[in-house]
């Protein structure tokens, strides 16, 4: 069996510079955020959205894939404008943290990055939302409504019963309402919600496949205590 080649003298100065400058000059990954929701089964990830079973949602709230760390949360509520204007009000959210998220403009999103229609400050939030991680069926955009909910401290996905739990009490979402979180711990720009990890009220179709895999769900946990 022939033995393994081993770095030369002369190579190993160019492999320690080669480390270095990658170390030095490689961007690191951005820290994201991901919604979850604090009773069993409430969210459930389907690999593109956390949708839940409850309208309005409750018990939700937002990890971060670094952390403990605490900074800036604004909440974003993202409804569907199939009905060509808003259809709700102001949103109340309550829960650890409370405000009133409002309509941020009377123009839809409907192209390009949630951050790029969000503008100053949150121009420029990692990693990127682009609209069609988001668009449904007839969906062709969003009215956005948004809320500062001021200091707070977000855990790992690993623990998310310690982060803040909201809850909206101004009423049910429409169907195909996303919520998305931005978060600033003060030491570069926001920090975005990664779109698989977007909140989202299932449209009823949807909706209906998810009770049906909550009920297999049930069914096989019976089978496995029988």
């Amino acid at each position: 069996m022939p033995r393994p080649k081993s770095l030369s003298l002369a190579s190993i100065p160019i492999a320690l510079a080669v480390g270095l400058f990658l170390s030095l000059f490689s961007a690191p990954a951005a820290a994201a955020l991901w919604g979850y929701c604090g009773g069993p089964l409430e969210c459930l990830d389907n690999g593109m959205h956390s949708p839940t079973i409850d309208n309005p949602p409750v018990d939700f709230g937002f990890t971060r894939d670094t952390g403990p760390s605490s900074g800036d949360l604004i909440v974003d509520v993202l409804e569907p404008n199939k009905g060509g204007g808003p259809l709700t009000g102001n949103i109340t959210i309550t829960g650890t943290l409370s405000g009133t998220a409002t309509l941020f403009s009377s123009s839809p999103w409907t192209s390009g990055n949630l951050d790029a229609y969000l503008g100053t400050p949150i121009l420029g939030a990692e990693p990127d939302n682009p609209i069609g991680a988001f668009l449904k069926g007839s969906t062709t955009g969003f009215f956005v409504y948004q809320v500062d909910l001021g200091t707070t401290t977000l855990q790992l996905p690993s623990s998310p019963h310690v982060s803040p739990l909201l809850n909206i009490t101004s009423g049910p979402l429409p169907k195909g309402s996303y919520i998305v979180g931005f978060f600033n711990d003060g030491t570069g720009t926001f920090q975005a919600t990664d779109p698989r990890g977007a909140i989202v009220v299932p449209e009823p179709a949807s909706l209906l496949l998810l009770a049906s895999g909550l009920l297999g769900l049930g069914v096989s946990r019976r089978r496995g205590r029988n």
